[in-house]
């Protein structure tokens, strides 16, 4: 974990799209990664900033239909536990 880094994922199917963007900071270690970054720790909250856009689902355009005029919903969920 580099402290920096934000997981972006998007799906699509026939009707709409979605996109969503994770903080995986404190998650984990990447194997890779031990040597060359210093861990986070899970416990100092970081804050982290990023950018998300529909237009990051590839095709959602397409899909949306000609009648789209790029409305979309947003959903924000600033913590869970499990």
């Amino acid at each position: 974990m580099d402290g920096e880094s934000l997981l972006k994922v998007w799906n699509l199917n026939k009707l709409s799209g979605v996109v969503g963007v994770i903080n995986c900071q404190g998650a984990g270690n990447w194997p890779v990664k031990d040597a060359e970054v210093a861990p986070v720790s899970a416990s100092i909250p970081t804050l982290l900033s990023g950018r998300v856009s529909p237009l990051d689902v590839e095709y959602l355009d397409q899909v949306a239909g000609h009648n789209w005029c790029g409305d979309c919903c947003i959903c924000i969920l600033f913590s869970i536990s499990f």
